[in-house]
């Protein structure tokens, strides 16, 4: 059963804090270490409760929606009206001992039901943790999107680089809800790999290189070019300078802005590291570090990267030259182009492993059929993955 509750009087206090046990109790610790636990409890219930009834529902067009069975209130969140058509969801929860039975989810799906009866367009708006992949497995499973790297409270203004911020867009003129205009198949059209790990995206006005190598033509068309790390498969010189214009832009790590100086005189270059945020010209991606735990090519230390690129709205993960590491299992991504050819990075087994774990929409496998892994090496990925992940062959 789903409850909307748009005043405090009407909320159950005691079943809404059996809720929130768990936040509730890590607040206690931190802002009420010197009480005894039951006595700092009862202090950070009562806090979050001056809370709604001082500040939320004070604000205009609150609603509580919490999801009940068999009496007991499983999960909660809050949802502020900011205005016509924009709201801004915050403190999704779920009681500790239900969690993995899919409350959330019914619950967060309940809502955009509830807002989409309504038949007029909207915008749903969150930030989420990005080291909390339950809920965004959640979000994304109910059609929410990453719209930006850095989480920003639409309540505050605040930025957290901690947190993801997370929309779901709804046009009742668009068959597809949530997705909008920016869908999964209109990204895949902007992307071509034309061999190798060489990529390729045209999106935004705005013409993106990754590792450009062996290019067919010279067409002098980037504004961007970012590149993995510096090996000769990765960083080429020649294929650099036939993508390159006047005014094109360079990403790339410490070793390889060293080694591409002469190339990229009197252009601005960024240099980057592992795990970093960045906006280039009103491109928004993140550094993955890419390297082998337990072989000698590409070493940890060197700070190699591949790169999560936003796209049209979706995120676009190009792994680089790497493993199955932690790094690589921490990204969150609607499409990921991943080194499958074995020996210097993933074998296809590897690599479907990751995919499942990662659980992207697409996988576009590169880094095969030609400097290194056969062609069979594309059918091998695929038996491994199996029907658990979508697979498209990119060349």
């Amino acid at each position: 059963m789903l409850h909307v509750f748009c005043r405090y009087e009407d909320l159950d206090a005691e079943k809404l804090m059996e809720v929130y046990a768990e936040g509730n109790t890590e607040n206690a610790r931190e802002f009420y270490p010197e009480l005894p636990p039951s006595e700092g409890l009862r202090r950070a219930e009562e806090d979050f409760l001056q809370f709604l009834r001082e500040e939320f529902f004070t604000r205009p067009g609150p609603a509580y929606y919490v999801l009940e069975e068999d009496g007991i209130w499983r999960s909660a969140l809050r949802l502020n009206r900011l205005e016509e058509g924009l709201y801004y969801l915050e403190a999704l929860e779920t009681r500790p001992e239900d969690r993995r039975r899919g409350f959330a989810l019914r619950l967060l799906r309940e809502v955009l039901a509830a807002l989409r009866s309504r038949g007029l367009p909207f915008r749903l708006c969150d930030c989420v943790a990005k080291d909390n992949r339950p809920s965004l497995q959640v979000h994304e499973l109910c059609g929410f999107r990453i719209a930006d790297a850095v989480g920003r409270s639409l309540l505050t203004g605040g930025a957290n680089p901690w947190n993801y911020s997370m929309e779901y867009r709804y046009d009742p003129e668009n068959e597809n809800g949530g997705t909008a205009m920016d869908t999964i198949e209109q990204v895949l059209s902007c992307i071509s790999v034309n061999t190798h790990s060489s990529v390729r995206i045209a999106a935004e006005g705005k013409i993106v290189y990754v590792d450009p190598f062996r290019l067919p033509g010279e067409p002098h068309d980037a504004d961007v070019i970012f590149l993995t790390h510096d090996h000769f498969d990765h960083f080429s010189p020649e294929d650099v300078s036939k993508a390159m214009k006047e005014d094109t832009a360079f990403v790339m790590p410490r070793s390889t802005a060293a080694a591409a100086r002469d190339l990229t005189a009197g252009h601005r270059v960024t240099v980057v590291s592992p795990g970093q945020i960045r906006n280039e010209d009103g491109l928004v991606y993140e550094t993955v570090a890419a390297y082998n735990p337990g072989k000698p090519f590409h070493p940890k230390q060197n700070g190699w990267v591949g790169y999560v690129l936003t796209v049209l709205g979706r995120r676009v993960y190009i792994a680089g030259d790497t493993d199955d590491t932690p790094e690589a299992a921490g990204v969150v991504c609607d499409i990921a182009l991943l080194p499958i050819g074995g020996k210097y990075t993933m074998d296809p087994c590897q690599a479907a492993a990751l995919a499942k774990r990662i659980r992207p929409a697409v996988v576009i496998p590169i880094h095969y059929g030609s400097v290194v892994g056969t062609e069979e090496a594309f059918d091998r990925f695929l038996a491994a993955a199996g029907g658990d992940v979508r697979v498209e062959r990119a060349f």
